[in-house]
């Protein structure tokens, strides 16, 4: 699920708390009873509205603006290098005239000026192409992932329409880029001898072995803000493909308990070690490149 929906669940659990506020009002004070219907048929249809609008990237903005100020300006930099590569048409890809295959623009993601004993958890990247002409092209990636060796996040291939690159390959384009990042500090470590029966690593997060030999680990919701990183052959694996940044416990659940794992961790001794992360601050980073020529990326 979406770490920042908790937003836009807020907006919608208060606005509906308003509008039944001012429904109740009208109605016991008054007994206007059409005036209370065309509010809350107003009001409901408003919410829905402004549930649907509210995308991730002002949610994620939101998140950023409530975080701490515990980030200076100078640290967490980022820098991007595009490229293009055309993948060969296929059965599901019709040909494109003028192209050798369909263009996809990869971005990579460097990150410095890290502090010392932080993780970094890539949570959106979006990015613009705008052509001097006024057409422009955009996407955007949901939870990319944290960093991996070398301060980059993985290469994330991005589709550029056929009829975009072959009209705009030769102009110059200004590229935007909007990264929203999550700062993880406060660490903390625990190794434990794993087996099929869960057994408590930290607070109330308990790990074990699933019945095909794989590791897992539960914990209750609301947890599930820390990055939870597990260590076996001296590689870390991500156990935690999800997030929420929510204050306090949000939503409604049945079962509180969830759980999660890696199909490529493999516990060859039976010790795993188990790294656990707090978020410590949300960043937003912009970033312009003017003068973008996409024939110059291709095959680069």
């Amino acid at each position: 699920f979406d770490a920042f929906d908790w937003i836009r669940t807020g907006v919608v659990f208060g606005s509906l708390s308003v509008i039944a506020s001012v429904v109740c009002y009208c109605q016991y004070k008054s007994r206007r009873t059409l005036v209370s219907r065309a509010i809350a048929v107003a009001g409901v249809l408003m919410t829905v509205a402004l549930y649907v609008w509210l995308p991730a990237g002002a949610a994620m903005d939101i998140q950023s603006r409530l975080s701490p100020s515990r980030v200076e300006a100078p640290a967490l930099q980022i820098g991007v290098k595009p490229s293009v590569s055309l993948i060969p048409w296929g059965r599901n890809l019709a040909p494109w005239p003028g192209l050798d295959g369909y263009p996809l623009l990869r971005m990579d993601i460097d990150v410095t000026n890290v502090p010392p004993g932080f993780d970094v958890h890539l949570d959106q990247l979006s990015f613009s192409l705008t052509a001097p002409d006024g057409k422009f092209q955009e996407s955007r990636l949901n939870g990319v992932g944290p960093l991996v060796s070398g301060g980059r996040f993985e290469k994330r291939p991005m589709a550029i329409h056929p009829e975009f690159f072959v009209a705009e390959r030769d102009q110059p384009l200004e590229l935007r880029t909007t990264a929203f990042f999550t700062l993880f500090g406060n660490g903390r470590r625990a190794t434990i001898q794993v087996d099929r029966v869960p057994r408590t690593v930290i607070d109330d997060l308990q790990c074990y072995l699933n019945y095909m030999g794989h590791a897992q680990c539960r914990s209750v919701a609301e947890l599930s803000t820390r990055l939870v990183i597990a260590n076996s052959g001296g590689h870390g694996y991500l156990m935690r493909s999800w997030l929420s940044y929510a204050p306090v416990p949000f939503g409604i659940r049945l079962d509180p308990i969830v759980e999660t794992g890696n199909p490529d961790l493999r516990v060859a001794d039976g010790n795993l070690t188990i790294d656990v992360k707090e978020p410590y601050a949300w960043v937003r980073r912009d970033l312009v490149i003017p003068n973008l020529r996409l024939a110059d990326l291709v095959n680069k």
